[in-house]
């Protein structure tokens, strides 16, 4: 008896941080379909799938040093100022925090700004949040451009 208590226990243990590890793998699956979703709809400027994906609480630090709330990142693709024609992602990380995901990677990011055409190579940091009803909105993004 004291035998399988023991063994019962070891499983629990066991299983809780497999549970979580699961858990975890899950999450990041559904960040990395957000991801897609976001670069989905940069690409062909959907501002009603922006509007849902970008918390309203973003702050997007561009690799510029430029930072900005929701409103005047949507209003700069709304206007045309800002123009993304593809994102590229390598060396992807996430790491989940509570109700929170941290995802960081190497990107490739061509566009335009102003009409300039741009073609970065990137370090990003994206911190995505879980809202109430399960869904992951963009709280975070900062950029930095690799040499």
């Amino acid at each position: 008896m004291r035998k399988l208590i023991g063994l019962s226990l070891f499983v629990c243990l066991l299983a809780s941080p497999l549970a979580a590890q699961k858990k975890g793998k899950k999450n990041a699956g559904d960040v990395q379909a957000q991801e897609d979703r976001w670069v989905a709809a940069l690409k062909v400027n959907d501002m009603a799938a922006l509007e849902k994906l970008l918390s309203p609480e973003l702050v997007y630090t561009h690799s510029t040093g430029i930072v900005e709330d929701k409103a005047a990142y949507l209003g700069k693709l709304k206007s045309g100022d800002q123009k993304y024609d593809g994102v590229e992602y390598s060396d992807v990380k996430t790491q989940l925090l509570g109700r929170a995901i941290v995802m960081s990677a190497t990107v490739r990011m061509t566009g335009a700004t102003k009409g300039v055409p741009f073609d970065n190579k990137l370090k990003m940091l994206h911190v995505w949040a879980r809202e109430k009803d399960g869904s992951w909105q963009l709280v975070a993004h900062q950029t930095t451009k690799l040499p």
